[in-house]
Formats: structure tokens, C-alpha cells, sequence
């Protein structure tokens, strides 16, 4: 069984469409059309996403996902809550 290695990402802010082609506002990098690059925005915080982790935010709160699976289900009451 072949072992897959972890990516890490990294999201930029914001990108426009120039000359067909997703570039980042801050930057100036081209990105793909999901904004997830393998190297950091030079104007935000240099904070890697890993593939199996996603964060969900909905009325101001934020959902923890690794691997699909809510981490909260995890966590005790207090920590829930902040």
C-alpha cells in the first residue's frame, strides 16, 4: 500500500480574474480557482491548512472539520464554547 504524503495549503484572502487567470489581490501570485496554494500570501498570516482539516463558519460560528468529522463531539463543554 502506497503512503500518501500530507499538503499542506494555504489560503489567500481575496483573487480577481486577469487575462483568465485567478491572481491574488494582495500578492499578485496566480492561483488556482479554489485559492488553496502550497505557499503562503505575503500579506497573511503564515498559518498552513493541512487537506484533511477545513473550518466551516456559519452565523459567526465556526465548525472544526479533520477528515469530515466535527472535532466538537470531541471536545469537552467549555472548550465548545469558545
Amino acid at each position: 500500500m502506497e503512503k500518501t504524503q500530507n499538503r499542506k495549503y494555504y489560503l489567500h484572502p481575496s483573487a480577481e480574474v486577469k487575462d483568465g487567470k485567478w491572481v491574488c489581490i494582495y500578492c499578485g501570485a496566480e492561483l488556482p480557482q479554489s485559492l488553496k496554494t502550497d505557499f503562503p500570501c505575503t500579506t497573511s498570516p503564515k498559518t498552513p491548512f493541512d487537506e484533511k482539516v477545513s473550518v466551516s463558519v456559519w452565523n459567526c460560528t465556526a465548525t472544526v472539520f479533520v477528515e469530515d468529522v466535527d472535532i466538537a463531539q470531541f471536545c469537552t463543554a467549555r472548550v465548545r464554547k469558545t
